[in-house]
């Protein structure tokens, strides 16, 4: 009977809170009011609407013209860096062998007719190591680059520098060796 009780207490309390509220008047939807049909009530009345009429305004707008197509520039080349070539040179072959001195060296490389860029260095060493040894090598540039005594390679191993700064073409020889063939330097930009 206990549990009776109990129960009766919430239906209770449902009942007196469901009278105590307001009536919502329920507000109608879109739909319903397209469908609906206006009634009048004695005390309204409807003044008329006046809509405007749309005139069309004519506005100018830009006329397209041609763009000029634009080509596309090549991207700069990047600037040479300054390389460094070991020629070997010994009185019986005389210029023999060219190394590119890099990280990354040139193999195809000809020892008769070297092309390089300005900024470039040749170093041209004294390879004479067989019974000739201490032989003395004369290092000569027919358009006179250095100094006869800066080209003078006393003995194995010695070596001279020349940085190219001049486009051209130059010869370089081994003096008192005629039979060797000369070797070419082709400097371009």
């Amino acid at each position: 009977m206990k549990f009776m009780k109990w129960m009766i207490v919430p239906v209770l309390l449902t009942l007196l809170v469901a009278g105590c509220v307001d009536k919502v008047e329920e507000q109608p939807n879109e739909s319903d009011q397209l469908n609906a049909t206006p009634s009048l009530s004695p005390t309204e009345t409807l003044a008329p609407t006046v809509t405007p009429s749309l005139t069309p305004t004519l506005t100018a707008s830009p006329t397209p013209t041609a763009t000029p197509s634009l080509t596309p520039t090549p991207p700069p080349t990047p600037e040479q860096e300054p390389q460094t070539y070991r020629v070997y040179v010994d009185s019986d072959y005389g210029f023999g062998t060219v190394r590119h001195v890099a990280d990354r060296p040139r193999t195809d490389l000809d020892p008769r007719n070297l092309e390089i860029h300005i900024g470039d260095t040749v170093i041209w060493r004294n390879d004479d190591d067989s019974y000739n040894y201490g032989y003395r090598l004369d290092i000569v540039s027919r358009e006179g680059l250095w100094d006869p005594v800066d080209g003078v390679l006393m003995h194995y191993g010695k070596e001279l520098h020349h940085t190219f700064n001049e486009p051209g073409v130059y010869t370089v020889a081994i003096k008192k060796h005629p039979k060797t063939q000369n070797q070419t330097i082709t400097v371009t930009e």
